[in-house]
Formats: C-alpha cells, sequence, structure tokens
C-alpha cells in the first residue's frame, strides 16, 4: 500500500513539475540566450527569436527566427525543432537534431558541436602571421583574420588580442518546397526579381576562435572583452523551379527581355576559406538556355567581393524573335540557338559588369 501511494505520489510530483515548467518557462529568457549564444560568432549579421518553448520528445522551439544580415537582406523562418542528444552531452560532441518550416517548405538537419579546446597563455596575437599561417584551414585563418581587422591593435599597437580557444561546428542540412517570392537583387542599376521554388542541401563545417582583448567596439572602454570569429568551410548543391525572373526597366521592357522563366536551376557550389566557388549552373526553359562557372573572393566590407564568372546564353529562336525592330540584337543572336554566346560577370559585388 506504502508503495502504491509513493508511486502516485510521484506521478503527481512530475506531472506537476512538467506543467509547472511549461506554463512558467522563461520564453523571452531563452530566446535571448539563443541569440546571444549565435550571435557571439555571426559578424554578417544577426539573429532574432521573438520566443523560445520546451517541446516533447525533450526540446526547444524557436519561434519566429529571423536573419538580418548587414546589407539589410532578411530569411524569416517560421519555427525551428532543436533536439539534442542528452547522451552526445557527455562526448566530445554535442549532437542536435533539427527540424523546421520556412517559405511554405520544410527544413532538417543536424549539428555537432565540439567542445572547445583552451588555448595556452602565450598563445600568439592573431595579428602576427605565425597564427595565421600555422593554421591546419583556410577558413580558421579567415577567422583569425576577422578578429585581427576588428582588434584596436590595428590602430595601437600596444594592445593586442589572445587566442584563448578554438572549436568546430559540423551542419548538415536539407531543404524542400521552400517557396521564395520577389527576390530583389541589382545588376548594373537594374533591379531584377525572382521568385523560385527551392530544394537542395548544404554540408559545412564552421571554424570558431574565441579571443580576448581591447576590440574596435570597446576601444572607449576601459577594459577587454571575448569576441568569437567564425569561418565555414562547404558545399551544396540547389535546384531552382517554376523560376521567373522580370524587371521594370523601361529599356528591357521595350526591348521585350525583361521577363524569363526556367524550368529548372541547378546550382553545384563550393567554398574553401574566402571563395567560393561556383561548380556549375546550368538553366532549362523553353525561353534560353544559361550556363555559368566561376568564383567570388570575398572581402570586406562585401560590397567589394570580386568576381570572376564565364558563362553561356543561348536564346531559343521563339525568344530572338522577340527583338522586334532591333535588328542589330536580332542579328547577334541569330546563330545562338547553335553556337551560344559566350559572356563573363567581373567587377564587384557592389557593382557587377557583364561582358558579351
Amino acid at each position: 500500500m506504502k508503495l502504491k501511494r509513493f508511486l502516485l505520489y510521484s506521478l503527481y510530483g512530475a506531472a506537476a513539475f512538467i506543467f509547472f515548467l511549461i506554463i512558467l518557462f522563461p520564453e523571452k529568457w531563452a530566446a535571448r540566450l539563443l541569440c546571444e549564444d549565435i550571435n557571439s560568432g555571426f559578424e554578417d549579421g544577426q539573429v532574432v527569436i521573438e520566443k523560445a518553448v520546451p517541446i516533447f520528445p525533450p526540446g526547444l522551439k524557436a519561434i519566429n527566427p529571423t536573419v538580418v544580415f548587414n546589407n539589410g537582406n532578411k530569411i524569416k523562418i517560421e519555427f525551428l525543432d532543436l533536439y539534442p542528444d542528452f547522451f552526445s552531452f557527455y562526448k566530445d560532441v554535442t549532437q542536435i537534431k533539427v527540424k523546421g518550416k520556412a517559405y511554405n517548405g520544410t527544413i532538417e538537419g543536424i549539428v555537432k558541436i565540439g567542445d572547445p579546446v583552451s588555448m595556452p597563455a602565450s598563445s600568439p596575437s592573431p595579428t602576427t602571421p605565425t597564427t595565421i599561417s600555422s593554421s591546419s584551414s583556410s577558413s580558421a585563418a579567415t577567422a583569425a583574420n576577422s578578429a585581427a581587422r576588428f582588434s584596436s591593435s590595428s590602430q595601437n599597437n600596444s594592445s593586442q588580442i589572445k587566442l584563448i580557444a578554438s572549436y568546430n561546428t559540423d551542419i548538415s542540412a536539407r531543404f524542400a518546397d521552400l517557396d521564395i517570392r520577389n527576390l530583389r537583387s541589382s545588376v548594373e542599376n537594374i533591379d531584377i526579381f525572382s521568385s523560385f521554388k527551392m530544394r537542395g542541401e548544404v554540408d559545412c563545417r564552421c571554424y570558431s576562435q574565441e579571443f580576448a582583448g581591447v576590440f574596435i567596439q570597446d576601444s572607449q572602454n576601459s577594459g577587454s572583452s571575448t569576441r568569437t570569429f567564425t569561418s565555414c568551410d562547404g558545399s551544396g548543391s540547389i535546384t531552382l523551379s517554376d523560376y521567373t525572373v522580370n524587371s521594370d526597366n523601361i529599356l528591357l521592357k521595350q526591348m521585350g527581355i525583361n521577363k524569363a522563366r526556367f524550368e529548372a536551376v541547378d546550382i553545384k557550389w563550393n567554398k574553401t576559406g574566402d571563395t567560393i566557388n561556383l561548380v556549375s549552373l546550368n538553366t532549362k526553359g523553353a525561353d534560353m538556355k544559361l550556363s555559368l562557372k566561376g568564383s567570388m573572393v570575398i572581402k570586406i566590407p562585401e560590397d567589394n567581393s570580386t568576381l570572376d564568372f564565364s558563362g553561356e546564353f543561348r536564346p531559343s529562336p521563339s525568344h530572338i524573335s522577340s527583338f522586334a525592330g532591333l535588328a542589330s540584337i536580332a542579328m547577334l543572336f541569330s546563330d545562338s540557338a547553335k553556337k551560344g554566346i559566350p559572356f563573363k560577370i567581373k567587377g564587384t559585388l557592389g557593382n557587377p559588369r557583364v561582358v558579351w
């Protein structure tokens, strides 16, 4: 009888604990902690989460997380469910399973976070060549360079920053049926709007390095602080289906080429250090075919990133006929259905140039 009563009280206590944990869970506080942890190593913008609530199986649901990039672009996610592998907490690598929903599509992935490795007190400053050149990864070197760039030691040689810890994060993500509408981009001061459905996969390793010292934003303060800098290497493939692109440019409208539609756009890419390589980009569509490959070297600020792409543009005969009254352009494209028209994209991300 005592055992039965004990079990009932235990069950009641557990149920009450779970109930009050859910009801009284500090949603804003948990969201703030998540944001602080992510933003500590995110140089390209910041992550904002409305709130975080507990879910079952044991995990955490991030409500309305938004990635806000420094250039003003945003990625809005409806929710992300985080399911930690609690057994991995006792290992060198912590594993978290991620499921979410964004733009009417799904996101799934696994994040593996390695334990931080503390550095000896004698670790040199990343402003010295030995720290950067001794790195086993070009992206780890990129993180060190970022730290050196933000260090106030660039203005005052008497202050230095020190590497105090480092860790790696492996990310494997899959996404499907993301419905993107009216995504704005600009080429040679011409606004272009794209709409498509997207699926693909991304695998990458991010190298994070934590530094202590006086940084530029801390220069007005007498004390030092710690900052984490992250850079990633990886690869992926993306397929855009039902891809439409249009522009409100008056000249393009008069030429009849302000709109285009592709059945599919297949993209393969990889990134090493500061260089993003476009292995291949191929389109399929009734209006035209397009192929592109090349690379972009990332620089700070991002608009200074250099472009080096080459490709081939092959409009269909029916699309060539849309150049009514533009004899010179029609003549240029007359043999393109067979041969294709080569072109290059040069310049910078902020000021790209198309060379025919």
